[in-house]
């Protein structure tokens, strides 16, 4: 990955900053997923301690694309 750099060869500021902020999000979507998935395994278990029916976990196959048209 290139990195931008100023006149001194330092990399430039908002460069630097642009990159940690998307690090930050991609790490904090990470751990969101990894909670909620943690979460959901707990209930499973919780259920399945008290007798109660156990569904099989839910997978769901989404297609996202920017060209489609509605």
């Amino acid at each position: 990955m290139r990195q931008a750099r100023d006149g001194t060869g330092a990399i430039a500021g908002s460069d630097y900053r642009y990159h940690s902020w998307q690090n930050f999000i991609r790490y904090e979507t990470t751990l969101e997923r990894q909670i909620y998935k943690a979460l959901h395994e707990l209930e499973r278990i919780q259920h399945a301690r008290k007798g109660d029916p156990v569904p099989a976990p839910l997978s769901i196959d989404l297609d996202i694309s920017s060209d489609s048209d509605p």
